[in-house]
């Protein structure tokens, strides 16, 4: 095994904290760092995210075309199937419970899977909300900036 000076090693660790500097991490996803899980006062959709599922709002779906076109609910729905960003509203207990670290927190927008969860209308407000396993968050997006 080779063996290579401090200062080498040193100068490895700060190019690469150079370099991972500029993405984007956010600030709350230190090692050990746990969201707040379980009910929350904010979540007005009557449902509970329970063990690994994580509730989410879906972003909305247009319901007419770049062309103006009035969608049929069979598109809106599919759409809706195939929304990959939507807004964290409630994570259940166990969720990255086998992880060094949440993935997430209550407000975030998140990615998800394609395809992946099961929507359900809140009897309470008449939203549509999804659940979804907490494997199935791909990433935390950044937050948006409003110019």
């Amino acid at each position: 095994m080779a063996e290579y000076p401090d200062n080498f090693v040193d100068a490895l660790k700060r190019n690469l904290a150079e370099e991972l500097s500029e993405t984007y991490v956010p600030e709350y996803l230190d090692f050990g760092w746990r969201a707040q899980k379980g009910p929350q006062e904010s979540n007005k959709s009557g449902f509970r995210a329970v063990g690994h599922r994580v509730l989410l709002s879906p972003d909305e779906v247009e319901k007419k075309s770049a062309g103006g076109l009035v969608l049929i609910e069979k598109t809106i729905v599919a759409e809706e199937n195939k929304a990959v960003i939507c807004t964290v509203l409630e994570i259940g207990h166990d969720c990255w419970s086998d992880k060094s670290t949440d993935y997430c927190q209550v407000g975030d927008r998140v990615l998800v899977g394609m395809y992946c969860g099961k929507f359900h209308v809140s009897p309470v407000d008449g939203k549509k909300y999804r659940f979804v396993m907490d494997t199935d968050i791909v990433s935390p997006l950044p937050p948006e900036t409003k110019e």
